[in-house]
């Protein structure tokens, strides 16, 4: 009895070792497999185990291990995501692919005033996009565009600087018109691309009006390309009065195109009713046709809609000398004033009439 209470001890001893081994095997295997299950499951791991047994995850040095490969899928995921394109990066993709389509491209180099066709029209913005990003890329674009202003790479960055409207553009633009360049060309592409922009800064508007008033300029064209480029700016009552009389002035030439130009501008920088005046003189008595429609069409597309403006607007439209177009240009200008019955009447017939002699 003796003998087999010793075994009966001993076979104890043994299975409780054996249990013990094995719940460490078990325990060491799961461990080891951690990370294979972390690559198949991504970072969606769920470390705990059934109730009744201690869960891995309470286990310190398998929080270690749970950092460490989650800290790793997330440096691999940034590792996959697209690096962000700089600015800088773009500019100098797209100007080399501009140019390349430039040199292999048919295209001629048209009148400056017609600007680059819109083949390119991808590529420009582009490149706008890139200098809103990053302002100081414009001094790439502008070294660019002062080596070869009038050519076609000089047109399409012309136009981007146009559209970006920064005064550092506008500046270098009139150093380039007015000192810098020996060749009416050259100035010419400068003072175009002021002319493109939607607004310019005072300083930008002072030198223009001073450069007008000087009378410096010989040829028609470079006249008109420097009133082109007075574009409308933030102003005080003297600087607008100041605008009026050289414009004015500048309304009185022999020259039907510089006045045309004028006619234009004098339009664009009124803010009352009596700045149109000018304008209106024109629309009924300039003996140059071209200039009467330049006139007609900014009274006609002015937001200053008064009784002188419908009254111009209807002696034209009852002017059987004028031309049709702008007879009817006219009428449907009236359109979007307040008629009378009466009026309206008058607009239906007239515009019937004015198309049958027109067929």
């Amino acid at each position: 009895m003796e003998y087999k209470a010793r075994l009966l001890v001993r076979s104890a001893i043994a299975v409780t070792v054996l249990v013990a081994c094995y719940v460490g095997m078990t325990s060491f295997s799961l461990e080891t497999d951690i990370p294979a299950q972390n690559e198949e499951t991504s970072t969606d791991v769920n470390l705990s185990q059934p109730s009744g047994r201690l869960a891995l995850a309470q286990l310190p040095e398998l929080d270690d291990q749970k950092t460490v490969v989650q800290r790793a899928e997330h440096s691999q995921t940034e590792r996959l995501e697209p690096v962000p394109t700089m600015a800088k990066e773009i500019v100098e993709t797209v100007l080399a692919e501009l140019k390349y389509k430039l040199k292999t491209s048919e295209e001629s180099l048209r009148h400056p005033i017609m600007g680059p066709s819109n083949t390119n029209h991808e590529l420009r913005t582009q490149l706008l996009l890139a200098i809103e990003q990053d302002p100081s890329l414009v001094d790439e674009l502008m070294i660019e565009f002062f080596n070869e202003p009038n050519s076609l790479l000089g047109r399409e960055l012309s136009l981007v600087l146009s559209q970006s409207a920064l005064p550092k553009a506008q500046h270098a633009a009139l150093d380039l018109a007015f000192d810098l360049s020996q060749t009416d060309e050259d100035r010419a592409a400068g003072l175009i691309l002021v002319s493109n922009m939607a607004q310019i800064d005072g300083n930008t508007r002072d030198r223009i009006l001073a450069h007008i008033e000087s009378r410096s300029e010989v040829t028609s064209d470079m006249q008109q390309f420097s009133l082109m480029a007075l574009r409308p700016s933030p102003s005080s009552e003297e600087d607008y009065r100041r605008v009026h009389e050289i414009l004015n002035e500048s309304m009185q030439t022999e020259d039907s195109d510089v006045r045309r130009h004028s006619v234009y501008q004098l339009a664009q920088w009124a803010n009352k009713d009596s700045d149109l005046t000018p304008v209106r003189q024109s629309a009924l008595h300039d003996p140059d046709i071209n200039t009467r429609a330049r006139a007609i069409m900014s009274i006609a597309d002015s937001s200053i809609q008064s009784d002188k403006n419908r009254h111009v607007l209807w002696q034209v439209s009852n002017n059987i000398d004028e031309p049709s177009e702008l007879r009817m240009y006219a009428l449907k200008s009236l359109s979007s004033y307040t008629l009378s019955n009466n009026e309206l009447s008058n607009l239906s017939a007239l515009m019937r009439q004015i198309e049958t002699n027109s067929n």
